[in-house]
C-alpha cells in the first residue's frame, strides 16, 4: 500500500540508515541525493552516485566558504572584530 511504501521510504533516509552516507559532512542536508538517480545508479551498476556525491560535497564546502568570508568582511565593514 502507498502509506508503507511512503513510510519505508522516510524511514530509509533518515540520518544513520543510509550505509553510502553514513559519516558523510552533509548527511543531514542531502539524505543520499535525488531518489531517482538512487534507483537508477542500483538498477545499473553505475558510478553516479559516487560523482553526485563528490559534487555535493565539493559545493557545500565552496558556498559556507564563501558565506563565512562574506559575514567576516560585514563585520569589518561595520567595525567589528
Amino acid at each position: 500500500d502507498r502509506d508503507g511504501q511512503y513510510t519505508s521510504l522516510v524511514r530509509d533516509r533518515m540520518i544513520g540508515s543510509m550505509d553510502m552516507c553514513r559519516g558523510c559532512m552533509i548527511e543531514g542536508q542531502c539524505v543520499g541525493g535525488c531518489h531517482i538517480t538512487q534507483e537508477f545508479a542500483r538498477a545499473t551498476g553505475s558510478t553516479k552516485i559516487e560523482r553526485m556525491c563528490l559534487l555535493y560535497q565539493t559545493m557545500t564546502k565552496a558556498l559556507v566558504l564563501e558565506l563565512l568570508r562574506d559575514s567576516i568582511e560585514l563585520q569589518q565593514d561595520e567595525g567589528g572584530e
